[in-house]
């Protein structure tokens, strides 16, 4: 071998030891037992789930907040949307790791495709997690 090899082959193992070289997670993140992914939601129309993401966007109009990636205008192209009774502030959830309890329903938006939303009768509906993503 020669030295850039040999150089290149130290480099590699010396990364692999440390965790450098897994940079893309080789599965995705598991929120438990029965629970899915926010972008996962789309798939389970008129189902009861149980549905997880970070809450990313306040929908002011709605009540509402998105839970994972808020597509364009926090509707067109939502992982999901969450629905607050008016007696519950959507602001109190910004930015917490959520898993939120209901009926995924698909809700028209304009002329783009309809967007996943569960509508949560209360509190009692959602759980909030520990800040952190789940591990890989």
């Amino acid at each position: 071998m020669n030295r850039i090899g040999i150089c290149a082959f130290l480099l590699s193992v010396y990364c692999s030891a440390f965790g450098f070289a897994d940079v893309v997670p080789a599965k995705p993140s598991h929120y438990g037992p029965g629970k899915i992914q926010s972008s996962e939601a789309k798939n389970y129309a008129n189902q009861s789930v149980v549905a997880c993401g970070r809450a990313t966007n306040p929908i002011n109009r709605l009540n509402g907040i998105n839970i994972g990636e808020p597509g364009l205008d926090g509707m067109i192209g939502a992982d999901l949307i969450m629905i607050l009774p008016q007696s519950i502030s959507n602001s109190s959830y910004y930015g917490k790791l959520l898993c939120v309890s209901g009926v995924v329903r698909m809700m028209p938006v304009n002329n783009s495709p309809p967007v996943p939303t569960i509508t949560v009768g209360s509190e009692k509906d959602i759980e909030i997690l520990p800040n952190q993503e789940p591990t890989w």
